[in-house]
């Protein structure tokens, strides 16, 4: 059965039920693009809205418990990006949302093209920074 599964995530032919898929529209509204996968917590959403990428996790209650929104630079609090400057190239960055807490997920490339990956909270404290 585990095989099943595993090859339905793969394929994205998992279906939620009806009270996961009833929270996922509940909290987003103007989805687009809709995948579904399981993941650790239960399923994965993986969709667009407004323009942006986004992945939500919900778990098997079907409460949400985690967001991820791919951002563009400018859409960093100015303060933020004022920070990230020293670090390098800014390749990737991701809002995270976890229990009504904000942070900042970043890959950058410093001038040697060593990729890292840094998590900073939203005040702007580095939570970590390691090479990738």
């Amino acid at each position: 059965m585990s095989k099943l599964l595993d090859k339905m995530a793969l394929s994205g032919l998992v279906t939620p039920p009806n009270f996961i898929t009833k929270s996922f529209s509940t909290n987003f509204p103007a989805a687009v693009n809709l995948e579904w996968n399981l993941s650790e917590f239960g399923f994965e959403a993986i969709f667009q809205e407004n323009g942006h990428e986004l992945i939500a996790q919900f778990n098997k209650y079907g409460a949400l418990a985690e967001v991820r929104k791919n951002i563009k630079a400018d859409e960093l609090p100015a303060r933020l990006l004022e920070l990230l400057k020293d670090f390098g190239e800014l390749m990737n960055l991701i809002v995270l949302t976890k229990k009504s807490q904000v942070q900042y997920e970043v890959i950058y490339r410093d001038k040697q093209l060593n990729r890292f990956l840094l998590l900073m909270s939203s005040e702007g404290k580095i939570l970590q920074n390691e090479q990738l």
